[in-house]
C-alpha cells in the first residue's frame, strides 16, 4: 500500500494542529492510504500516545510521502527536509517571536528559527499548502508560487454531552463570557480581562469571565494574567486550565458569548467550535480570523477596554444582532461542511507526485 504519514513538533489532543493532523490521517485512511502520525517523543501528551507515535519510529515505516504540519522549528522539520520521500508542507503560521520574547526567550528563539527555516523548507517541498489564505500570503511573499489553501479541519458534528458536574460549577445565574485557547501573549487576554472589568462593573454585575485553555505554552504569561486579575480585584474571572472535551462542551453550553481578542492568528479554530455549539462570537479582525469565521461573528478592528465592554454588552443583549450572528454562523458552517476534504487531499498528493493508493477507498 502507498503510505502517507505526517510529522508534527508535538501532539496534544484538543490542540488545533493536532486535531487537524488526526482529521487528515483519518481522511487518508479512508482514501486507501496507510497513514500514521509522528511527533517528537517528549512532546506527545500522555493521552495522545494512542494516536501519535514517536518520531524515531518513522524510519521503520519507509513512507512514500510525508506531510509536515509546520508551526514551529523542531527536529521533525529537519528530518522531513532531508527525507527520501515526497515532501508536502502544510503551514499553520508561526507566531512572531516578539510576542513571546518578554516571557520566554527560549521559545522566542525557537519561533525565530522556525521563520528563518521557512525558505529552505519551501525549497525542499514537492507541494505546499496553508490552512488559510492569510498563511498562504506569507509563503507567497517568500517566493512560493503554487500554494494551495487547505483550511483547518474543524469539528463537523455537535459537541459531546456536557460534563454535568462542570456545567453546575458554571451556573448560578451568571452571564458567562468565554475565551477558549492556550494562554499565549499574542492572544492579548489581558485586554479582555480589562474590558470585562468595565463590563461587569458598568453593565452586568452578574457576569463571569471564563478563560479556558492550557497555560503550559507560556507559564510566565499565564502568571501575568493571574496578577492582572488580582490587581483589578475581579472576583468573577476564572482561568480554568486545559479542559477535556466534555468540560469544554459544558463551557460552550453555558456561555452567552465567546470573545477573541488575539492580534495574531493563522486561523482560530475555537471560534468555529463556538459556532458549532451555537454560541455567538465577538472577535478582533486580526490575521486569519475574518477568513475563518466568514460572516459568523461580530468583528472589530480596534477598541478601547470601555468600547469592548460596550460591544460585549451589545452582543449579549441585542436579540436581533445575536440572530444575525447565528445566521452567519450557520452559513459558514454549511460552507465548511460542503468541503470534499478527500478530494482536496487527492489533488494535493497528485501535485506532489505521490502514487495513488493500491487499495480501494474505504
Amino acid at each position: 500500500m502507498t503510505r502517507v504519514d505526517q510529522l508534527l513538533d508535538g501532539y496534544v489532543p484538543g490542540d488545533a494542529v493536532s486535531r487537524n493532523a488526526l482529521a487528515l490521517r483519518n481522511q487518508l485512511r479512508q482514501l486507501g492510504y496507510e497513514s500514521d502520525l509522528f511527533a517528537v517523543s517528549d512532546r506527545i501528551a500522555p493521552d495522545g500516545r494512542a494516536d501519535c507515535r514517536p518520531l524515531t519510529d518513522l524510519g521503520l515505516r519507509q513512507p512514500d510521502a510525508v506531510i509536515l504540519q509546520y508551526a514551529i522549528a523542531s527536529s521533525a522539520a529537519e528530518i522531513w527536509r532531508v527525507g527520501g520521500f515526497r515532501r508536502l508542507l502544510l503551514y499553520h503560521n508561526i507566531t512572531p517571536a516578539e510576542w513571546f520574547r518578554p516571557y520566554d526567550s527560549v521559545l522566542a528563539a525557537q519561533l525565530e528559527a522556525g521563520r528563518r527555516a521557512l525558505p529552505e523548507l519551501l525549497s525542499a517541498a514537492h507541494a505546499v499548502a496553508a490552512v488559510s489564505s492569510f498563511n498562504a500570503a506569507e509563503l507567497r511573499a517568500l517566493g512560493a508560487a503554487a500554494v494551495r489553501v487547505i483550511p483547518l479541519v474543524c469539528a463537523t458534528s455537535p459537541p459531546p454531552a456536557p460534563d454535568p458536574t462542570f456545567a453546575a460549577r458554571l451556573g448560578g445565574g451568571f452571564t458567562n463570557i468565554l475565551h477558549v485557547g492556550r494562554l499565549a501573549p499574542n492572544k492579548c487576554i489581558e485586554d479582555l480581562i480589562e474590558a470585562f472589568g468595565w463590563y461587569s462593573r458598568g453593565f452586568n454585575p452578574r457576569s463571569r469571565l471564563i478563560i479556558a485553555g492550557s497555560d503550559r505554552s507560556c507559564p510566565r504569561y499565564a502568571a501575568l494574567l493571574r496578577m492582572v486579575i488580582v490587581e483589578t480585584r475581579l472576583e468573577t474571572v476564572w482561568i480554568t486550565g486545559f479542559l477535556d472535551d466534555r468540560q469544554l462542551s459544558a463551557a460552550y453550553a453555558t456561555a452567552a458569548l465567546v470573545v477573541g481578542v488575539s492580534r495574531h492568528e493563522g486561523f482560530c479554530a475555537p471560534l468555529l467550535d463556538a459556532a458549532r455549539a451555537g454560541v455567538p462570537v465577538l472577535a478582533r479582525a486580526a490575521g486569519g480570523i475574518p477568513e475563518a469565521v466568514g460572516g459568523g461573528a461580530l468583528l472589530f478592528d480596534e477598541a478601547s477596554p470601555r468600547e469592548l465592554a460596550a460591544l460585549i454588552h451589545l452582543a449579549t443583549t441585542d436579540a436581533a444582532l445575536r440572530r444575525a450572528i447565528a445566521e452567519g454562523q450557520r452559513a459558514r458552517l454549511a460552507e465548511l461542511d460542503r468541503r470534499d476534504i478527500g478530494a482536496e487531499l487527492r489533488d494535493w498528493l497528485t501535485q506532489a507526485g505521490v502514487p495513488p493508493p493500491a487499495s480501494p477507498p474505504i
